[in-house]
């Protein structure tokens, strides 16, 4: 019985696997440096939506308010719930 040499392939494919098995971990470290870099960029809108998401609701509840003849609206309420936000900073 002859054996045949084995090969030692073992470093090419543990790089390899290195960064297959990592690439979510690449692209996810990849984001995050992305995200730091146009922070200044993205500050306003971030800002943006948490206000929106915040006043939603009570928008919602004063959309419904008024007589069967004569609803307040969405945007009469909108306009009333931003006054109210900036009287208030």
């Amino acid at each position: 019985m002859t054996t045949e040499p084995k090969i030692n392939t073992t470093n090419n494919a543990l790089g390899h696997n290195l960064l297959v098995n990592n690439r979510w971990l690449i692209l996810a470290a990849a984001i995050v440096v992305l995200i730091y870099l146009l922070s200044p960029i993205l500050s306003p809108f971030i800002a943006a939506a948490i206000l929106a998401y915040i006043c939603d609701p009570l928008v919602g509840k004063l959309a419904q308010v008024g007589t069967a003849k004569y609803k307040l609206g969405r945007t009469t309420a909108t306009l009333l719930v931003m006054l109210l936000v900036f009287s208030a900073i």
